[in-house]
């Protein structure tokens, strides 16, 4: 193969690269909504632009409104001739619900996100659309994408003992 025969096929194999692989920005917003008459605190540790953010909030009893946790954005690459899709940017580290009435907890990233295989029926009432919590929306070059947390009884039966909250939080443990 000669010297220009390469330099065709090598350009030829970058337009095709370039054509299969789009950057695309996708931005997640979760909402918080609580079912329940328990108080919690939640607790999130994000990176959002290389810049590290935590964010803690207190949820005292049933919310009418949804209750903004965080919005984080980032790029991510699309291949069209991929079967790999990532589903989210890299972007948690955390996120922590803590019911402050019975010293209980649930890390909900490595819940919802990890091995863990959760039946369909509690997943979809933890995970709700509506108002605030609408479907993902989408045009050429972004994607939002909405989460609200239902914190429900059925939720409330995958937190477990947490004695540590008794020194996280001694303003609610006398």
């Amino acid at each position: 193969m000669n010297k220009l025969s390469k330099v065709l096929v090598l350009i030829l194999i970058t337009m095709l690269f370039i054509g299969c692989v789009k950057k695309h920005r996708r931005s997640h917003t979760y909402y918080i909504i609580n079912e329940t008459e328990k108080s919690f605190y939640v607790h999130v540790d994000y990176d959002e632009k290389e810049i590290y953010e935590t964010r803690s909030i207190y949820i005292e009893g049933k919310t009418e409104e949804p209750i903004l946790l965080f919005t984080k954005s980032g790029i991510v690459l699309e291949c069209s001739s991929c079967s790999y899709y990532p589903a989210s940017p890299d972007q948690y580290s955390e996120i922590w619900f803590y019911n402050i009435a019975d010293t209980s907890s649930v890390n909900f990233w490595e819940l919802f996100y990890s091995d863990v295989m959760l039946d369909d029926q509690l997943r979809t009432s933890i995970y709700k659309t509506g108002g605030e919590c609408r479907e993902t929306e989408r045009d050429i070059d972004n994607e939002y994408l909405f989460r609200c947390i239902h914190i429900t009884d059925e939720f409330l039966d995958l937190f477990e003992k947490d004695y540590s909250m008794l020194e996280k939080f001694t303003e609610y443990y006398p």
